[in-house]
């Protein structure tokens, strides 16, 4: 655990070829391939339903030549053309650093022959969203709820790890499974990071997208085009949002909130801030909601939410986002971690948001807090061996209070892609360094578990030199330096051992990408 957020990207990853495999590796893969049924084609290549190992997968054969990216036309504007193999690769790397149950999973991929790409992930039967809008008009409230649910839990995952995506739309995202009608919207995956980009804290400055989804601060770089922070801000990952607030607005409205009849009158639109709710559609869509999507369709990016605190905002609260079922291999692995990254573990799980610690409130049970000996009975229901139920609970109760809270229990079975982020480590350092100023002390360590912890933690980060405290780069060696077990990594991950290991690698070669075909644009 906590190793993939220590990893950030570099330009030089971003830019490098990573498909890589021997002619005789590549045959091998091949063979292993038995396509089913052709499930689409496009400008870059054809999709086949298949199985790969044994495994459900589709399979993109790409050719390799180098296609000029559709750009945006307009006047007084330096076209970039930019190849499909550049924004492929780069898709690569990040998808390789991306492991989320809303993010299209990687399978493997390499190249075959010298005229091909072979490109393997998950199967989504369920088509684009796009498609589904088209399909029935509009969506009900409750299944765009449960769709925009998906898409920012991922997109909060995804500024987590300090990548904004910069082409968030409907066709970008795909149903896991065909949508049965009568029943709920089944869960969605978000493709395409061919236009991605690291986000390391200074404003970014392409302009790239698809029109209608595009950010106001985006188009504004048209107007005036300059890097020069006094002329132009740029813009950072609050240009996601207002992209998932256009796919809400088209979600529940059927159409787009700006559209015009070319280019130029779309820019003013969006830059004029003026979404269009006359339509009779939105009669029955109550105040709330249209206030949400205006929350999310504000020009100025400072007064549009995080992905975090969209989460959290009333329009979800009639939302059942299901119960989280407790893996014991989960809670097996927390046990065997070290105190330090137990205790960093607890204060992300109590600052999680408040959508995500309801999913796990059922299986908490009633209230806030959990007595010894109820915590010591849920243990051995999770079938804890008696003679083991002792150092589970005190590996648990990090206050040392003897009972369990929400949180306790939550940081020992939540989901790896809610802690191992680059942003959640900084949160819950954030949480222990009380005085804020990027140090915590033996003293902050004391008021959070006790002396007798503090001390254990000061030992397993400095060993046994030097107790005085540790900062954030301090933590960033820890993590490092102690890599998981197998013992310590359970049964979390959603990928694979081989995909931890490409993305240690670049030139591992075991890894693939999904790709959608979008009108999507990149210019300068």
């Amino acid at each position: 655990m906590f190793h993939r957020w220590v990893a950030q990207l570099s330009d030089d990853e971003l830019t490098r070829q990573f498909l890589y495999a021997t002619p005789d590796e590549a045959i091998t893969k091949k063979g292993s391939i038995t396509f089913i049924k052709r499930l689409g084609s496009g400008a870059f290549g054809e999709v086949f339903g298949a199985t790969y190992n044994g495994e459900e997968v589709a399979v993109k054969e790409m050719a390799i030549r180098k296609i000029d990216v559709e750009m945006l036309t307009n006047k007084n504007m330096t076209i970039r053309k930019e190849s499909r193999i550049s924004m492929f690769n780069s898709e690569v790397a990040f998808l390789k650093r991306l492991h989320h149950p809303n993010i299209l999973k990687l399978v493997d991929g390499f190249q075959f022959d010298k005229e091909k790409y072979i490109v393997i992930t998950e199967i989504c039967a369920g088509g684009e969203l796009f498609d589904a809008i088209a399909g029935n008009g509009h969506l009900k409230i409750s299944d765009a709820r449960r769709v925009l649910r998906d898409v920012l839990s991922a997109v909060q995952y995804m500024h987590d790890m300090n990548v904004v995506h910069r082409d968030l739309k409907p066709e970008n995202i795909l149903l896991s499974v065909p949508w049965i009608s009568d029943t709920a919207i089944p869960p969605v995956k978000i493709i395409d990071f061919g236009l991605a980009a690291n986000w390391k804290g200074t404003p970014l400055y392409d302009i790239c997208g698809t029109p209608n989804y595009a950010a106001p601060e985006v188009l504004l770089l048209l107007a005036n085009k300059s890097t020069n922070p006094n002329i132009n801000r740029g813009y950072g990952k609050e240009c996601d949002l207002f992209s998932v607030g256009v796919i809400l607005f088209v979600m529940l409205g059927g159409y787009l909130p700006f559209d015009g009849v070319n280019h130029d009158k779309v820019f003013w639109k969006i830059i004029n801030g003026l979404p269009d709710f006359n339509d009779g559609v939105w009669n029955d869509v109550p105040e709330t909601t249209k206030s949400f999507i205006n929350r999310l369709l504000v020009k100025d990016p400072s007064e549009r939410p995080s992905a975090r605190a969209a989460i959290d905002d009333p329009f979800f609260e009639t939302d059942d986002a299901g119960d989280i079922k407790v893996s014991v291999e989960n809670l097996r692995g927390f046990v065997k971690m070290s105190k330090l990254k137990r205790l960093i573990r607890h204060e992300i799980a109590a600052s999680l948001t408040i959508a995500d610690q309801k999913r796990y409130l059922n299986a908490f049970g009633n209230g806030e807090t959990m007595s010894k000996k109820d915590a010591q009975a849920k243990l051995l229901s999770y079938g804890i061996k008696k003679g083991k139920i002792v150092e589970f609970f005190n590996a648990l109760d990090q206050n040392n209070n003897e009972k369990w809270d929400v949180a306790e229990f939550i940081a020992a079975v939540m989901e790896k892609h809610l802690y191992d982020t680059f942003e959640t480590v900084r949160r819950a350092f954030g949480k222990l360094d009380k005085d804020g100023n990027g140090y915590i002390t033996l003293a902050e360590l004391e008021n959070a578990v006790g002396e007798t912890s503090a001390n254990a933690i000061m030992e397993e980060i400095h060993g046994n030199g030097g107790t005085d405290g540790f900062d954030l780069k301090n933590l960033e060696t820890y993590f490092k330096t102690h890599q998981p077990t197998d013992e310590e990594d359970g049964a979390e991950d959603t990928g694979s051992k081989a995909e931890e290991k490409s993305s240690e690698n670049p030139d591992a070669g075991d890894f693939g990408v999904g790709y959608g075909e979008g009108e999507a644009c990149s210019v300068q």
